[in-house]
């Protein structure tokens, strides 16, 4: 009978069915009514009877709650583990489980219990309607068969959760396959809810997005409900999650065990109502973590799902997740991008002739609609008047905007928009504020606001502040909306300001010529002064002009305008010229009512007629002669200092016309200087050195003043030295030669005692009188003309005014000569840097796009000889787009930086170079000067950095994806072993169970391969010759289907030895010698060598195929990328290589030349010699693992093998149990990946208590992956998992250890 029981543990994995199968066999056996099987989650309190058959008590499939008191009486009936009743109807303190089968007519009645996994107990009940129908014997009958049942019932669970997980697997592929490029998340959503009701058997399978405070329908498949049922509930003015549902709200996915018994909300309802009873639920999630909707599936019966069931959900719907995110995004940006174009053809459809205001009103209104908020205003900001003022308002002002400007150094705004671009500020988080913005939005009882700064071309142009009474009403998305929009609206902004300022400077023009004419020689000063008032009082929009003139400290009107009826003039007065504080400078005021006393002397008159504003300057001497002009205006705050300097520049004319009027009685004098001064400037104006002008400048006065001695000194760090001097020494002078000597000796250097000293030395030498005019240069003293004569002759101040006329161009000519010295010095050094550069320079001329100039390296570095570059143009070597569109950021910026830019050579190779590219001056007008880097090699190891990480990432996953693959495999064929061997089955059975094993083998295969994409996979270290590999590789080759390639190949005479695996060697150049096959239908050649350098194997693969572009070398490594046809491969052959090279410690890298072919070098250390050690047979195995099925099968085949085994189920525990017995063991069998202490940790405990104790590591990663240098060197052997019996033994020998029943089995060698 246990036989017939274990045998429908292999069938098809429907534990129902086996169940009703095994209660057959029971009830036959026994020969009774009535026989159950049922299985009790006692956490849960859920029972399900899983077999039945009876005729007294009808079926009932359905899963059970288990009040407080059954799951007592189940708790009891596991302590006892079995019992019977001889007549269930006697008993009075019956059970609720026996009152019911008293109230069935049952009589008789035994059950005993069992364990199952995952907490749960299993029950066989058997029943009669007979009294006395079962003795103890019978009882405990019942109790041991319960082993068998229990087992064959995990077997069949097991072989269920391996079938679904594989119907997961490739649920999971279909959902992948539908997010290929192109499609929606609709279409997706469809694909997966139809994968994941066939997956778990659901009559109902929905996925709902979290849209506001409701919910969507994205997708739904169902025998209960439509679309539109759901759309009604989670629409509902009323909708209220139910706190189950809170809970996937909030991230955690969930198990409704029962709905009729869940506290149920309105999807719970309508689910309910429907009649479904189980739901199993998982939320989308975004990257962030964040929750964006839900999947649900449903069942007809209550307790239909498990954990496991919620695990393959929540991994099902992570791919979901991201599909839903992006088109969330995709949807986001797409509106986004709608907005922003609608305001920007909206400010493109504006009138050309537009104003400021205009524009911004517009821009406000649509703003407002586009943003919302309670108000929205723009602010102008003039940074020459340092002034801001509102230009618009949405909604409109109730008055017109005001004419008044708010000084900008009195807004806080102003400084923070001048660090920042801008700024968010939301009552609800007022700790988040920037300080300006805060301040502004808490002083007017704002709930949120947002700010954006308006660019202009010199600096913030403006401000656009948005602005709620409700906290969180704008927030960051409004905050990056405005930030999008608000260029466009500084550029219409900046265009309407450029036409208003056009219409200005036409206006201010008009003005000015009308000023001009007025400055023409005219007979009277109130000729000049009353065009010249309405002129100044047109151009600066004044209300009143009063332009004065002042000679000997009397002050009188000659110009008045304004728009009133002059009434009284203000009368001519008398003004001290100490206590005039202008001089060639500008006084503005504010206000006039704000004035505590008088600055102006009409400062009385204009407050009597309403002026509030004013700005005054004055030009010339008032001791002498000087104008003033005077401006006014009704408005406060209407002038700033920049009116006032501008008002100063104009008004300086003024001073020339009243000079004059006053100076026709020095006409005579000053023509006598300007014919001098005509002399000197064309001695000056023929150019040359410094010394060469001075000592020209000397000679010309020497002649006109009638001077013995002339000097130009110049003030270098404070010290004078004599540029050039001319000296004219008389014959017969008694101060003879010698003294003059001294003299000359003294204006070839230095004056240590300074001026006074060369003052003192001259007139010792007989030079009795001196002029000195200091040569000025900006303000500032350059140094100095000196002129010395002798006797008596009178130094007039005619000569003290002519000298000083002449010094100004003097200074200014040797200004310009000395820069054009140091100006050449500095380009002939230029040229030299430039030259001898290690990097590219030239210079571009933007108008035509041509190359004007370049260096030597450019020339070498790309190709072209010297003269064919210049006149080049520029897009004949930049092989990037938008080169117009730099060079204009050039033009506009100064400068711009850009990285990796592709360039071309003339052979056709292209390189790649970071560009610095700035505006200069050249040849008198504006270039481009471009400085370019070579970063090609740079960026190639970057990619190829890019490329080993991503590789290494994919390899970790696949690796432990495929170790817990093999520990489950390794029990799966370890269990079939002692199953073939236990002579108890059949010969159907063990064809069965062989089939088990092929399909764990096959499994086996694949996790051999992800090994092998996961750094090597080796399945066995060992000496590999290379050269006979490639050999039998060529060999392989050869016999498959090809075409017309030859292979070349010649092996070297020494032996090149490596260690590896070497199965996954020749697979690894197997592949590569395909790869090249294929790329060569019409034939081709393939050259193969081998060689050493520095310790390690060199292996070349060359063929001259048609080659690969950038993008598939780049690519070539990664998994599933291929470029050949649909169907014709898989796109791992080059992945697996690539993880087969790392895992033997090797390398390998790919060149190709499209039209010229591909080279692959591979590299692996060269084999280091090692030695072995025997070992004496105990008959004794210590196995170490975690996974207690791997042990359990290691335990069986061991035995078969007639070792003793002891178990450790953890590092620490294996280090105790050798502790006690050092030397009670032939071997260890030794897990890698274990918690607590890894496998190298344990390692090395164990060697410490028994260094010659053989260690046979099984892992189920690659056979070096989680092993160190040390580890590698010492252990005897590695087993990788999944692992049979035969295997087993095979590692064992290998391992030095000695068979105890030795040909009991024929172990292959």
């Amino acid at each position: 009978m246990m036989e017939a029981i274990l045998a429908t543990a292999a069938d098809d994995g429907d534990l129902r069915a086996a169940s009703d199968r095994i209660a057959a066999i029971v009830r036959a056996a026994f020969g009774v009514e009535h026989v159950a099987i049922a299985t009790v989650d006692l956490e849960n309190a859920v029972r399900v009877c899983t077999g039945f058959s009876s005729d007294i008590i009808a079926a009932a499939s359905a899963p059970y709650r288990l009040t407080d008191e059954e799951q007592a009486d189940y708790e009891r009936s596991l302590a006892l583990g079995v019992e019977w009743f001889e007549d269930v109807q006697a008993v009075e303190a019956a059970t609720p489980r026996l009152a019911r089968s008293k109230g069935n007519g049952m009589r008789s009645f035994m059950r005993a219990t069992f364990t199952l996994g995952n907490g749960r107990v299993g029950l066989l009940g058997v029943g009669d309607r007979t009294v006395g129908r079962f003795t103890e014997r019978e009882a405990l009958e019942l109790r041991m068969l319960c082993g068998p049942v229990g087992a064959a019932l995990e077997r069949v669970t097991l072989e269920g959760e391996l079938r679904q997980g594989a119907a997961a697997l490739e649920a999971q592929a279909r959902i992948f396959q539908a997010m290929a490029p192109g499609a929606t998340l609709e279409s997706v959503a469809e694909v997966y809810v139809r994968e994941v009701r066939q997956l778990f058997g659901s009559s109902h399978a929905v996925v709902t997005t979290f849209v506001g405070p409701g919910a969507g329908v994205l997708a739904l498949s169902s025998e209960h409900a439509t679309a539109e049922d759901y759309v009604a509930v989670v629409t509902a003015q009323d909708w209220n999650p139910s706190p189950t549902l809170g809970t996937v709200m909030r991230g955690q996915p969930q198990i409704v065990a029962d709905l009729s018994i869940a506290r149920r909300g309105p999807i719970e309802a309508l689910a309910y109502s429907r009649g479904l009873r189980t739901m199993l639920r998982a939320p989308l999630l975004r990257t962030d973590g964040s929750v964006t909707g839900m999947v649900s599936v449903g069942h007809r019966r209550p307790y239909a799902y498990s954990e496991g069931h919620l695990a393959r959900l929540v991994e099902l719907t992570a791919a979901l997740g991201v599909v839903a995110e992006r088109a969330e995004l995709t949807d986001e940006a797409v509106h986004r991008s709608q907005q922003v174009g609608a305001l920007t053809r909206l400010l493109s459809t504006l009138n050309a002739n537009a104003t400021e205001a205009e524009v911004a009103q517009l821009f406000a209104r649509e703003v407002s609609q586009l943003i919302g908020g309670d108000s929205v205003r723009i602010f102008a900001i003039d940074n020459d008047a340092r002034s801001a003022y509102v230009i618009a308002s949405q909604p409109s002002l109730p008055d017109p905007l005001p004419r008044r400007r708010e000084r900008v150094e009195r807004m806080a705004t102003y400084d923070g928009l001048l660090e920042a671009d801008g700024a968010l500020y939301d009552a609800g988080d007022p700790e988040s504020a920037v300080g300006w913005l805060a301040a502004y939005a808490e002083a007017r009882r704002l709930g949120s606001a947002i700010c954006v700064r308006l660019d202009g071309a010199s600096g913030p142009a403006g401000a656009i502040l948005v602005a709620s009474e409700r906290p969180g009403a704008l927030g960051p998305e409004e905050y990056a909306l405005l930030a999008d929009v608000v260029p466009p609206l500084a550029m219409v902004l900046g265009r309407a300001r450029l036409l208003a300022s056009l219409q200005e400077q036409t206006r201010r023009t008009d003005a000015i010529l009308d000023l001009v004419a007025a400055l023409a020689p005219q007979e009277t000063l109130g000729d000049v002064g009353e065009p010249a008032a309405a002129a100044l009082r047109a151009m600066f929009e004044a209300d009143i002009c009063i332009v004065s003139a002042v000679e000997g400290g009397a002050l009188q009107v000659v110009g008045w305008d304004s728009g009133e009826e002059r009434a009284r003039m203000p009368v001519p007065m008398m003004v001290d010229a100490h206590e005039w504080p202008l001089l060639h400078r500008a006084r503005v005021a504010a206000d006039l009512r704000l004035e505590r006393r008088a600055r102006s002397p009409y400062s009385e008159e204009l407050r009597a007629r309403g002026v509030r504003a004013v700005v005054e300057v004055l030009v010339g001497n008032p001791n002498a002669r000087a104008c003033m002009v005077t401006l006014g205006s009704f408005t406060a705050r209407s002038y700033t200092q920049a009116h006032g300097e501008q008002l100063l520049r104009i008004a300086r004319p003024l001073e020339v016309a009243v000079e004059y009027l006053y100076g026709q009685r020095e006409a005579a004098r000053r023509a006598s200087q300007l014919e001098a001064t005509n002399r000197v400037l064309a001695r000056l104006g023929a150019g040359g050195s410094p010394r060469d002008l001075a000592r020209d400048f000397l000679l010309e006065c020497r002649a006109t003043f009638e001077c013995a001695h002339a000097v130009v000194l110049r003030n270098e760090s404070g010290t004078p030295t004599a540029l050039a001097h001319v000296l004219d020494p008389l014959e017969g002078s008694p101060w003879g030669p010698a003294p003059l000597a001294e003299v000359v000796a003294a204006m070839e250097g230095p004056f240590p005692p300074g001026l006074d000293g060369l003052s003192t030395l001259m007139r010792a030498h007989g030079f009795a009188r001196e002029l000195r005019v200091p040569l000025m240069v900006r303000g500032e003293e350059w140094g100095a003309v000196s002129l010395w004569w002798r006797g008596t002759r009178p130094v007039e101040d005619e000569d003290g005014y002519l000298l000083a006329s002449l010094a100004g161009p003097l200074a200014l000519a040797l200004e310009r000569a000395s820069a054009l010295d140091a100006l050449a010095e500095s380009e002939r050094r230029y040229r030299s840097l430039v030259t001898q550069a290690e990097e590219m320079i030239f210079v571009l001329d933007p108008e035509s796009g041509a190359i004007v100039e370049a260096n030597a390296f450019t020339s070498r570095t790309l190709g072209y000889t010297p003269e064919e570059l210049v006149g080049l143009p520029m897009r004949d070597i930049c092989m990037e787009e938008g080169l117009e569109e730099k060079v204009r950021t050039v033009l506009e910026e100064g400068e711009i930086h850009l990285h990796e830019q592709r360039y071309g050579r003339k052979d056709g190779s292209s390189l790649f170079v970071d560009v610095v590219a700035s505006l200069i001056q050249f040849g008198g007008r504006q270039c481009v000067l471009v400085m370019a880097r070579d970063v090609s090699d740079r960026r190639a190891l970057q990619r190829q950095l890019m490329q080993s990480q991503k590789m290494e990432s994919l390899g970790e996953m696949a690796g432990a994806v495929a170790h817990d693959f093999n520990n489950l495999l390794t029990t799966i064929l370890g269990f079939a072993g002692i199953l073939k061997l236990s002579g108890e089955l059949g010969q159907e059975d063990l064809e069965h169970v062989s089939l088990i094993e092929d399909a764990a083998r096959r499994g086996a295969g694949l996790t051999s391969r992800l090994l092998s994409f996961a750094r090597g996979g080796l399945v066995r270290f060992g000496p590999v010759g290379v050269g006979a590999l490639v050999n039998e590789t060529l060999r392989l080759a050869a016999s498959t289907p090809s075409g017309r390639c030859e292979g070349r190949w010649e092996s070297p005479a020494r032996p090149v030895m490596v260690e590896g695996d070497e199965g996954q060697l020749q697979q690894a150049i197997l592949n590569i010698i395909l790869n090249a096959r294929d790329a060569m239908p019409e034939g081709g050649t393939i050259d193969i060598e081998l060689g050493r350098a520095a310790g390690r194997a060199i292996l070349h693969i060359r063929d001259n195929g048609p080659g690969m572009d950038e993008e598939t070398r780049m690519r070539i490594f990664e998994p599933f990328y291929t470029t050949k046809p649909a169907g014709s491969g898989t796109g791992l052959g080059m992945a697996i290589t690539y993880g087969i090279v790392q895992g033997h410690h090797g390398s390998i890298s790919v060149e190709t030349e499209q039209g010229v072919g591909t080279a692959f070098r591979l590299e692996f250390p060269l084999l280091a010699p090692a030695g072995s050690v025997e070992h004496e047979a105990t008959g004794s195995v210590l196995v170490i693992d975690d996974d207690d099925l791997v042990r359990r099968a290691t335990r069986g085949a061991l035995a078969r093998l007639g070792f003793d085994v002891a178990e450790a189920s953890s590092g620490a525990d294996g280090i105790g149990l050798l502790a006690q017995r050092p030397e009670g063991y032939d071997v260890v069998l030794l897990d890698l990946v274990m918690p607590g202490l890894s496998g190298s940790e344990t390692y090395r405990a164990l060697r410490r208590i028994n260094p010659r104790l053989p260690v046979v590591v099984c892992t189920g990663y690659s056979a070096d992956a989680h092993m160190d240098a040390e580890m590698r060197g010492g252990i005897s052997g590695v087993l990788r998992k999944p692992f049979n019996r035969e295997r087993l033994a095979l590692a064992l020998q290998e391992a030095g250890v000695m068979l105890p029943l030795q040909g009991a089995m024929d172990v292959p060698a």
